[in-house]
C-alpha cells in the first residue's frame, strides 16, 4: 500500500517576519523528531519486508570418512531446505502487512506533530494578541492618569484618583510582562516540536479566520472512518490476525530438504556421488496445539482493540466538531456584540469623567471590563483554532471551509 509523506524544507523567517501556518505544518510533518522516528521505523520495515519469504540459505557440507581397512574418503555436498508450498508467500504477506501498519502509525505521528504545531502556533498568536491588548489598555490607562492629574491641577479632581489610575496601570504592565515571558516558554516548546534549537527566534503569527464548518458531523465521521491513520493501523492489525491464523494452520505442514554429495578417495582413487531428500514431520505437536489454542483469544483481543479505536475516533471527532462550532459562535458574539458595547462604555464614561459627571472608579471598571472581554474573545479564537486542528487530526485529513485556520 503506498504512503505519501511530506518532504518540504521551507526557509524559516527571521524573528520579525510573520510565519505562515501552512509552512509550520509542513515543517512539523517533515522535521518533528517523533514523526522522523516513526517514518524511519516504517521505511526499515518496508525494506526488510522485500526479503521476507525468500528461500533459506543452502548448506554446504565438507566431510571425511575412514573405516577400518579402507582408504580415507573425502566428501563435499550441498543441501537446500524448501518450506511447504505457501509458507513463504504467507511470511512475505505478513511482513508486508506489518510494514503497512507501521506506515499508518507513521502517518499518525505526522498528523500528531502537525496538530501539535498548529495548537502551539495558535497559542503563540494568543500571546501576541494578548500583549497587543495589554499595550492598548496601558495606553488607555495612561490617558486616564493624565486626565486625573489635569483635573487635580485644576482643583476639580481628588488626589486619590491619580494614584488609583496609576495602580491600575502598573497592574496591567505586570500582566504584559508575564505574557511576554510566557511567549518565551511557548517558543521553546514550539521549537522543540519542530526539531529546532529551543532558543531560536519565533516570528509573529496570524490569527485564524473565523469560518464555518461546511460539512455535517455525519460526513466528517465518514471521512474519519476512511482516512484516520489510527483506524488504518487497526485494519492492518486485523489483517495480521488473519495471517497469523493461517500461519498456525501451516505449522502442521511438513518442510522438505534436498541434497547432493560428491565423494572421492583421499589418495585419488575412484569416487562417487549421492543425493538425498528429507522431510520434517510435526511429530511433537505441543507447540502447534498451544498456538491453535491461543489463536481465538488473540483474534478477539485484536477485534476488541479495533472496535475500541473506532469508538475513540468517532467520540473525538464528535467532541471536536462541537467544540469548533461552540467557540466559533462565542468568538463571533465577542467580536460583534460584547467588545463594541464594552468599548462604548469606556468612551462614554471617560468623557463623563473628564467633564466631571462621573467618578474614576466607573472609568476604571469599564476599562477592566473592556480588557476582560477582549482577552476572552482572543481565548475563544485560540480555542477555535485549537479544536479545528484537533478535529482534522482525528478526521485524518483537511476539512473544507470558507477559510481554514
Amino acid at each position: 500500500m503506498p504512503f505519501a509523506f511530506v518532504a518540504v524544507s521551507p526557509a524559516w523567517p527571521a524573528s520579525t517576519a510573520t510565519w505562515a501556518l501552512q509552512d509550520v505544518v509542513q515543517e512539523a510533518r517533515r522535521a518533528s523528531p517523533a514523526a522522523r522516528e516513526a517514518r524511519a521505523r516504517w521505511e526499515a520495515a518496508a525494506a526488510a519486508a522485500r526479503g521476507s519469504g525468500a528461500l533459506p540459505d543452502p548448506m554446504a557440507e565438507l566431510g571425511s570418512k575412514r573405516e577400518p581397512g579402507d582408504e580415507r574418503m573425502v566428501s563435499l555436498g550441498v543441501s537446500q531446505d524448501f518450506p511447504f508450498p505457501g509458507k513463504r508467500g504467507l511470511e512475505r504477506r505478513s511482513a508486508e502487512a506489518a510494514a503497512a501498519q507501521l506506515g499508518e502509525l507513521a502517518r499518525a505521528a505526522e498528523a500528531e506533530a502537525a496538530a501539535s504545531a498548529r495548537v502551539l502556533y495558535h497559542r503563540l498568536n494568543l500571546l501576541d494578541e494578548t500583549a497587543g491588548i495589554l499595550e492598548r489598555t496601558s495606553e488607555l490607562l495612561r490617558g486616564v492618569v493624565k486626565s486625573a492629574e489635569a483635573r487635580l491641577a485644576s482643583a476639580k479632581g481628588e488626589l486619590g484618583d491619580a494614584f488609583i489610575a496609576q495602580t491600575e496601570l502598573e497592574e496591567v504592565r505586570n500582566r504584559l510582562f508575564e505574557a511576554r515571558r510566557q511567549r518565551l516558554l511557548e517558543e521553546a516548546a514550539f521549537n522543540a516540536l519542530l526539531g529546532r534549537p529551543v532558543q531560536g527566534p519565533v516570528g509573529p503569527t496570524r490569527p485564524p479566520e473565523l469560518e464555518e464548518l461546511t460539512l455535517p458531523l455525519e460526513k466528517v465521521q465518514d471521512m474519519a472512518r476512511a482516512a484516520s491513520p489510527e483506524l488504518g493501523a487497526s485494519r492492518w492489525e486485523l489483517a495480521l490476525s488473519t495471517l497469523e491464523r493461517s500461519r498456525g494452520r501451516y505449522a502442521w505442514a511438513p518442510d522438505f530438504r534436498a541434497g547432493y554429495e560428491r565423494m572421492r578417495m583421499a589418495g585419488g582413487g575412484e569416487g562417487g556421488w549421492s543425493w538425498k531428500a528429507g522431510v520434517s514431520l510435526p511429530l511433537w505437536t505441543a507447540r502447534q496445539r498451544a498456538e491453535a489454542a491461543a489463536a481465538p483469544p488473540r483474534a478477539e483481543e485484536r477485534s476488541a482493540a479495533a472496535e475500541r479505536m473506532r469508538l475513540e475516533v468517532e467520540r473525538e471527532v464528535a467532541r471536536e466538531y462541537v467544540e469548533v462550532r461552540t467557540h466559533l459562535q462565542l468568538a463571533r458574539n465577542g467580536r460583534d456584540v460584547i467588545i463594541p458595547l464594552a468599548q462604548g462604555a469606556v468612551d462614554v464614561l471617560r468623557r463623563g469623567y473628564e467633564a466631571g459627571k462621573t467618578d474614576i472608579l466607573k472609568v476604571l471598571e469599564s476599562a477592566r471590563t473592556l480588557l476582560r472581554t477582549e482577552l476572552e474573545y482572543q481565548e475563544q479564537v485560540y480555542h477555535y483554532g485549537e479544536h479545528w486542528a484537533l478535529l482534522e487530526r482525528w478526521a485524518g485529513r483537511s476539512l473544507p471551509a470558507g477559510g481554514r485556520p
